[in-house]
């Protein structure tokens, strides 16, 4: 049997999600791995990814939801962190750098339709060893995948239920969908017919409700 790690779940407090389900009014796509929604009390929200090491080469990622107080209150606590020695002084001089405090984008672009539902992505991440079945694959081989929960294969070592995004769906069969990539700390924020149903292809849908 696989080990079966905790759900990981959207990293938001309640009142992130109520926004997020009562409406929205603006985005801005600022970065790759940045995307600022507006709600409609005029309060702005980014969405990041968020990361989490489960055992030897297992990481997972879901979406964090995050108010500008919050970022701002973070930001005040930062501490340098410790680094190792030997690393050379350019790196280390940038890494024990204070980043600069969080601003929210002054204006925001139009929410691009009227959002009837919201659903939260579901899907279930596990790890494999090949090691048995690829012997001249390297020194601890491992490969990592995605699939609907109850569809996970027996080869699977290690598991997690991982909430992986948000698809805002409108009146008009508009989608939007925001979700981690695969690429590591970026985000997925897209309108295409085909990138959002080859993303749905190994998620659970479940409607957010508040």
């Amino acid at each position: 049997m696989p080990v079966e790690y905790p759900a990981y779940e959207l990293q938001a407090e309640s009142e992130a999600l109520r926004a997020i389900a009562n409406g929205l009014t603006g985005m801005k796509v600022e970065l790759a791995d940045h995307v600022w929604l507006g709600d409609n009390a005029g309060r702005p929200w980014l969405i990041t990814v968020r990361p989490r090491d489960l055992c030897f080469k297992f990481e997972v990622f879901s979406l964090a939801i995050s108010s500008i107080e919050q970022l701002q209150a973070r930001w005040r606590e930062w501490k340098p962190p410790i680094l190792p020695t030997g690393i050379p002084e350019p790196f280390r001089s940038q890494m024990s750098a204070r980043p600069p405090e969080p601003t929210a984008p002054l204006v925001l672009d139009n929410w691009p339709f009227v959002t009837r539902q919201v659903e939260v992505l579901r899907r279930v991440e596990w790890i494999a060893d090949l090691a048995d079945a690829c012997p001249a694959t390297g020194d601890n081989p491992y490969v990592q995948s995605a699939t609907k929960p109850g569809q996970i294969p027996p080869s699977a070592t290690a598991t997690c239920e991982v909430a992986v995004g948000l698809l805002f769906n409108g009146t008009q069969d508009e989608r939007l969908l925001i979700a981690a990539d695969r690429m590591p700390m970026n985000l997925i924020v897209t309108r295409e017919t085909d990138k959002i149903d080859a993303f749905l292809v190994d998620c659970n849908r479940i409607e957010l409700r508040t």
